[in-house]
């Protein structure tokens, strides 16, 4: 009668609901949440890599968590090419998760193109920062 999700595994304390991911909220709120690609690549680098490995850990201790990839790409380019472009950085980073044990029903992607800048794209310095993957929670992993 005490349990506010009984449909999800959670903890006493919690009202019976999942405890807070903290930590991955954490990393999520961090600069290490972006992972830069070079111009016209979807590839990671071994940084990439270890960026991953380490939501990989957080994704483990928060079992029940759901994340959203977001892939971004800067204005060099056809818009067109752009949004492909940044739907292949997200997919990338999802392959790689789901290389590590990741389940793919914990994973969403999504592509925005160059729609949503962080930097200016008129500098090589605001492309650079635009050319990215930043990892979100997902609507699901927001309800408590």
């Amino acid at each position: 009668k005490d349990d506010n999700c009984p449909d999800n595994a959670g903890s006493a304390t919690n009202n019976g609901c999942p405890d807070e991911p903290t930590d991955l909220i954490s990393f999520i709120k961090s600069d290490t949440n972006r992972i830069l690609f070079p111009a016209n690549s979807s590839k990671l680098d071994s940084s990439d890599k270890e960026i991953l490995n380490k939501l990989n850990e957080l994704l483990s201790q928060y079992p029940n968590s759901k994340i959203l990839i977001e892939g971004h790409a800067s204005s060099d380019g056809p818009e067109n090419f752009n949004q492909s472009l940044s739907e292949l950085r997200a997919e990338s980073v999802k392959s790689y998760l789901v290389e590590l044990g990741v389940s793919e029903n914990r994973l969403s992607t999504i592509g925005y193109g160059e729609m949503k800048p962080i930097e200016d794209n008129k500098t090589s310095k605001g492309r650079k920062q635009n050319r990215r993957v930043a990892i979100n929670r997902s609507a699901e992993m927001k309800v408590n």
